[in-house]
């Protein structure tokens, strides 16, 4: 079972491509490492992926559900319902 599916996932900030075309599946009993160029990096690709900052494309699912920036918040438990 797929937990996390990422596909496409791009971020951009003042104009500056920050994230291109990130590829990431995490499935149930598997252990993912995720290496980045820099911790800044994997910093913000952690902030996309957890919705804090909104993707400028690409799609989360977890648990095979599609899901927005909020919608991720809220699963984890940092934004209220």
């Amino acid at each position: 079972m797929k937990l996390l599916k990422v596909e496409g996932l791009c971020y951009s900030h003042n104009g500056h491509q920050l994230l291109t075309n990130i590829n990431l599946e995490i499935r149930n009993k598997q252990v993912t490492g995720v290496i980045a160029d820099n911790q800044e990096r994997l910093e913000l690709l952690l902030s996309v992926i957890g919705g804090s900052l909104p993707e400028a494309s690409g799609s989360v699912s977890l648990g095979g559900v599609p899901v927005g920036p909020q919608e991720r918040l809220k699963r984890i438990g940092v934004a209220q319902e």
